[in-house]
């Protein structure tokens, strides 16, 4: 596509900027004293946080943005990959709450790409007909697996495989490197913890090379052999095009995804101002997707009566 139909959209979600949050916003959002007065600060930039409804609040504030986003780009089909993870995170939800008898509908995240009562139907009544085509494979196989076997472990598996791999089939549709370098982040991301969930559990090396995505510049079998040990799984990866990740897998998974998500929002700040093409679209959404996670963490943080330093740890990619 040429890049300057996103010319439009571009210059539409530059008019949006003066609502992103900046070091000097998350510093009063953390030394905040109440979480009442973390959310007037969001309302004074913009934000529609209705006190009574915090998270729902925060939901639609993702919504009204993907909405913008749609408006504006010339095909929004080609960026479905920055919102489809939430439809396979939605038909994982949608399984576990059904299998353990919970309420499916308080599970969902949004935006997503379709109306989630179709989804909860299809579970609830094992007829995946209605849902969309991107979908329905993916929802048929994991509903099977786990009726078959009883093992949500194995359910999650065939999800997350499912999802990096229609988000970097999209990817390669959109024309835009920086969708692509994410994408391909995420793709080592779920190999890595689909890799080591299965040799911790004593699945078989053909199962954890099933389990894996095709992710280029990575040998699934090197990385089924080192991942147990740390050390040798990063002189693995410094040997490949990802190692900038070298050291941050010698920790434990959780601190890999904060690094992940770190250097995923390194990425889109370089590309925040160029003038067309859809990199700053990609940009802006995902800089106020984390913006509102770290919304999220910042109030439930108020609540529950954590200090400024310990807030500041959770806070992701926000230059603080």
């Amino acid at each position: 596509m040429n890049k300057t139909k996103y010319t439009y959209a571009v210059a539409r979600i530059r008019a949006n900027d003066a609502r992103l949050l900046h070091s000097s916003d998350y510093d009063m959002l953390i030394n905040a004293g109440e979480k009442d007065t973390v959310i007037r600060i969001l309302n004074e930039k913009g934000w529609n946080i209705d006190p009574k409804n915090i998270f729902k609040s925060l939901e639609n504030e993702a919504e009204v943005v993907w909405s913008l986003i749609e408006e504006s780009v010339p095909d929004a089909s080609l960026i479905e990959a920055l919102i489809t993870e939430n439809d396979f995170y939605n038909l994982k939800a949608a399984l576990k709450a059904n299998f353990s008898d919970l309420k499916i509908e308080k599970y969902y995240t949004y935006p997503c790409t379709f109306d989630t009562s179709l989804l909860t139907y299809a579970v609830t009544h094992n007829n995946f007909r209605n849902i969309p085509v991107h979908l329905r494979p993916t929802a048929e196989k994991a509903y099977k697996s786990y009726t078959e076997n009883n093992s949500g472990q194995d359910m999650e598996i065939i999800i997350d495989k499912a999802c990096i791999e229609m988000c970097l089939d999209y990817a390669d549709k959109a024309d835009s490197e920086l969708l692509k370098s994410i994408m391909l982040i995420r793709c080592v991301q779920s190999n890595i913890k689909i890799a080591e969930r299965c040799v911790l559990c004593g699945k078989t090396k053909d199962f954890t090379s099933n389990a894996l995505c095709d992710c280029p510049g990575i040998d699934n079998n090197e990385l089924i052999d080192t991942v147990k040990d740390r050390e040798k799984l990063s002189q693995y990866i410094s040997e490949t095009q990802f190692s900038f990740m070298k050291n941050a897998v010698t920790g434990s998974f959780t601190e890999f995804e904060n690094f992940c998500n770190d250097y995923i929002i390194t990425l889109t700040k370089q590309t925040k101002w160029d003038i067309d093409g859809p990199d700053p679209v990609i940009s802006y959404w995902i800089i106020k997707s984390n913006e509102i996670r770290n919304a999220r963490v910042i109030i439930s943080a108020k609540e529950n009566g954590l200090s400024a330093d310990e807030i500041r740890k959770r806070v992701r990619g926000a230059d603080v």
